[in-house]
């Protein structure tokens, strides 16, 4: 069911001249990380956050929280959130997508960097989102960002100690290609 709300999302964007892009665990799935998510996250300017909340209520969403950087929207068990950036972080996150494909719908994808970056500072916030870090490593595993990658965004926000921890990790089934 997910899907049929990225089409109508994807439609609304384009339709609307905004600019955005998949984020979160299926933008993941697209870089060949496959896991369970139960809702679907975009990105997008500021400037359009009244006019998607406005459609999203004309299809029956209810938000369950909104502020100046996001907002959650569900209908039933389905869950649209959006986040909500401005100027250079706006150019630079948009600017980076990639196309890639979910089923058969193509639509731009965060770049793997700015979607580590994410995950790090969403780990950061709230210290019962560890998956975050881990959807890092599984990043960095998959070749699609470096070391240093990592060790930046661990210093950034604060996981060291995690950084370290995958330094002296085994290399394991997971991770038996050579690395950058």
């Amino acid at each position: 069911m997910l899907q049929k709300y990225i089409v109508l999302m994807k439609e609304f964007f384009e339709k609307e001249n905004m600019r955005f892009a998949l984020i979160g665990g299926l933008a993941l799935n697209t870089y060949g990380y496959t896991r369970f998510t139960n809702d679907v996250d975009f990105l997008t300017e500021s400037k359009n956050s009244e006019v998607l909340q406005s459609y999203l209520d004309s299809l029956g969403f209810k938000v369950l929280q909104s502020d100046s950087a996001f907002s959650l929207h569900t209908l039933f068990n389905e869950r649209i959130d959006l986040m909500y950036v401005n100027g250079d972080t706006a150019d630079k996150i948009l600017g980076s997508t990639q196309i890639k494909k979910i089923g058969n719908i193509e639509l731009p994808v965060i770049s793997p960097i700015y979607l580590a970056l994410m995950k790090g500072f969403a780990a950061s916030q709230d210290p019962d989102r560890i998956r975050d870090l881990d959807d890092v490593k599984k990043l960095y595993y998959l070749n699609h960002i470096s070391k240093s990658d990592i060790e930046l965004i661990c210093e950034k926000y604060g996981h060291k100690e995690y950084f370290k921890q995958l330094l002296n990790e085994t290399i394991s089934g997971d991770k038996n290609e050579k690395r950058r």
